[in-house]
C-alpha cells in the first residue's frame, strides 16, 4: 500500500540528538530520492514520496524500556528552557522550580507551535527484550544472544577478544547465523573488538593505557594511545590481518611490536 524510506541506526549509547541527526539523514535521502525518480520539487504536480520510518536499535548496558519515541520536539523546548533560566535570575531553583520551569517550557513550546516535528522510534534489542519484534526476527534474536554473551564472558573476567571467540563457540547449533560467523571467526571477533560498543572498547583501551603508566588526567595520553591503536587496526584490515588485531588487543608487547613494524609511532598524532 505504500513505500518506505527507512532510516535505521544501531547505537550502545543513546544520544538526545539523535532526532535532528535522523531528520537531516532523512532529508539528504530525500534529496537523492527525487534526483533517482527525476522529480522536480518545484512541479505543480503533487510527488508522492515514500513513508519515512525513523528507528535506533539500542544494545547498550543502560536500562531502557523495550520502546520509546525521541522527538525533535525536546531540543526546541531545550532552547526555552534555557532562555527562561537565563531570565529567571534562580526562579527554578530546587526541585520545585525544576517542575515549574518544565511546565512554562511546555507551555511556550505549544505556543511557538514549531512547524517541524520528528519522531525516532528507539527500540530495545538487548537479550530478552522486546519480545515482539525478537519473536519475528530470528537473526536479530541470535545476534543479541551473541552480545549477552560476550558480556556475560567479559563480566566474567574474559578479555574482549576470548569473551567474543568464546560466545561464538557457545552459540547454540540451532542458531541460524552460528555457520556463517564461525566461518569468518576471526574476522568477526576482529570486528567486534574495532566496530561494536565503541565506547566499552575505547574504556578498555583506557584501562589499560592506565595499566601502563598513564595516569587519569593524561588524556593526550590516552587519546594518543587510541589513534594508535586505531591506526594499527586500518593497517592491519588493509592486510588481511585480522587475527593479529585480536591478539594486539590483549596483548600489549605484540601492539608494540607491530607499531614498530610499521612505523606508527611518531606518525600518528
Amino acid at each position: 500500500m505504500y513505500d518506505v524510506l527507512s532510516v535505521n541506526e544501531h547505537q550502545s549509547t543513546v544520544n538526545p540528538n539523535i532526532p535532528v541527526r535522523e531528520f537531516m539523514y532523512a532529508a539528504r535521502l530525500y534529496d537523492k530520492y527525487l534526483k533517482m525518480v527525476r522529480a522536480n520539487p518545484y512541479s505543480t504536480r503533487l510527488i508522492a514520496l515514500p513513508v519515512p520510518k525513523l528507528v535506533v536499535l539500542y544494545n547498550g548496558r543502560d536500562e531502557k524500556p523495550d520502546e520509546q519515541v525521541l522527538r525533535l520536539g525536546d531540543a526546541f523546548k531545550e532552547g526555552i528552557r534555557q532562555n527562561l533560566r537565563e531570565r529567571g535570575k534562580g526562579k527554578y531553583a530546587g526541585k520545585e522550580g525544576a517542575v515549574l520551569l518544565e511546565e512554562e517550557a511546555c507551555a511556550v513550546l505549544a505556543q511557538a507551535d514549531p512547524d517541524i516535528e520528528v519522531r525516532v522510534r528507539l527500540v530495545n534489542i538487548n537479550y530478552g527484550r522486546s519480545s515482539g519484534i525478537m519473536s519475528t526476527c530470528a537473526p536479530l534474536r541470535e545476534y543479541a544472544w551473541l552480545v549477552d554473551r560476550i558480556r556475560r564472558n567479559m563480566d566474567a573476567g574474559l578479555g574482549l577478544a576470548g569473551a567474543a571467540d568464546k560466545a561464538l563457540l557457545d552459540m547454540p547449533e540451532g542458531f541460524g547465523v552460528k555457520g556463517q560467523l564461525m566461518e569468518h571467526r576471526a574476522e568477526v571477533v576482529g570486528m567486534w573488538i574495532t566496530e561494536y560498543n565503541e565506547a566499552e572498547t575505547m574504556q578498555m583501551f583506557r584501562e589499560e593505557g592506565r595499566r601502563e603508566g598513564l595516569s587519569e588526567g593524561r588524556r593526550e595520553g590516552l587519546s594518543e594511545g587510541e589513534n594508535l591503536f586505531a591506526a594499527l587496526v586500518r593497517r592491519l584490515s588493509a592486510l588481511g590481518r585480522s587475527e593479529e588485531i585480536v591478539r594486539a588487543a590483549d596483548d600489549p608487547q605484540l601492539r608494540e611490536r607491530l607499531y614498530a613494524e610499521y612505523g606508527l609511532k611518531g606518525a600518528v598524532q
